[in-house]
């Protein structure tokens, strides 16, 4: 959520999550924290999160139960990231992800930054935070399944029908997110404690 958030953590850590979802679709994250030095020179991470689908069948309008091929389709990202407190209760951190989405024979690949800043203000316990995810350039999947055969001259006889040609697509952008973030102590008493927080999210695909 907040690439400085990794500053918190003071000791070496191990996350592995594993999920089925609908449609047998299966998410995987994989991520280690390492404080260097026992976090006097900051903290290093990196993570792996995978989605994926099961194969299934190849099926066009004249075979539409299939044409004897399989395909399948699946997402990863892996980061790498480092956070480090700058000044007292002010920390910064920094991640960079490379991503990459396939889909039958076609694929896309692409890089993006994760940006964050905590800052405690020493008030209630009250936290300022912000973040900015996947800044990078887009993606815009190519392969084989571009490759077509066109008729330039369709009707005139004579003329190869059969002409190879490159579909190109579209690229489009990561969902790129800036987050705004207060949160604060309403009141402690020994063990417990109540705290209240907010976000602003403003994401460049969604309304805010």
């Amino acid at each position: 959520w907040n690439a400085a958030g990794l500053e918190n953590i003071d000791r070496n850590t191990v996350v592995f999550n594993h999920s089925n979802w609908l449609a047998d679709i299966s998410f995987d994250y994989l991520g280690v924290a390492i404080p260097l030095a026992g976090g006097a020179y900051g903290t290093f991470g990196a993570s792996v999160t995978a989605l994926g689908v099961p194969e299934m069948k190849v099926r066009t309008v004249d075979q539409p139960n299939g044409t004897g091929e399989m395909f399948d389709a699946n997402d990863i990202a892996i980061s790498v990231g480092y956070a480090k407190e700058i000044i007292d209760r002010f920390k910064v951190g920094v991640n960079f992800k490379y991503i990459h989405q396939q889909i039958y024979n076609m694929n896309a690949t692409t890089a993006a930054v994760d940006f964050g800043v905590l800052f405690q203000t020493g008030f209630n316990d009250m936290s300022l935070g912000f973040s900015m995810t996947n800044f990078g350039g887009n993606l815009q999947l190519t392969g084989d399944d571009a490759r077509v055969e066109v008729d330039l001259a369709e009707g005139e006889s004579g003329n190869n029908d059969r002409i190879l040609a490159l579909l190109e697509t579209q690229d489009f952008q990561l969902p790129l997110t800036l987050r705004f973030g207060l949160s604060m102590h309403a009141f402690k008493v020994e063990d417990h404690a109540l705290l209240i927080a907010t976000d602003a999210v403003v994401p460049n695909d969604n309304s805010q």
